[in-house]
This record gives structure tokens, sequence and C-alpha cells, in this order.
């Protein structure tokens, strides 16, 4: 699992791994401020839970990837 891991991480950081990597970082980019964005509106709206709104923001930034990452490319 390491080795798996280091290898993708090369192939990532040498630009290697996707047919476009603006793409793919700009899907990234775009998953992430949408997870962020949900988990500062939902600790406006429950302050006392923000254990719940990061685990339900954190849920909801994981379920989006999928979509986010359907026309990504690979080499």
């Amino acid at each position: 699992m390491i080795d798996l891991t280091r290898d993708t991480l090369k192939l990532v950081l040498a630009n290697k791994l996707f047919t476009n990597p603006v793409q793919a970082y700009g899907q990234v980019a775009v998953g992430a401020a949408g997870t962020a964005a949900l988990l500062v509106l939902m600790a406006f709206v429950l302050p006392v839970w923000f254990c719940v709104s990061a685990a339900i923001a954190g849920f909801a930034g994981g379920y989006a990837m999928p979509y986010l990452w359907k026309d990504v490319k690979f080499q």
C-alpha cells in the first residue's frame, strides 16, 4: 500500500498521471472550495455542533468527488 501511494505521488508530482493536469487540479479546487463553503455555512447555522458540521461537510465533499472527476482522463 505504501509503495502504491509513493508511486502515485511520484507520478502526480512529475505531471505524468493526468492527461490534463490543470483540469484535474481545478476539479480538486472546486471540491475543496465547495466543502469549505459548506463547512463555514453549517458552522454558522449549528455553531454548537461544529463536529457534526465538519462530518457532514466532509461526507458531502467526498461524495461530490466522483462526479467532479468523471471527465478527468489519466495517462
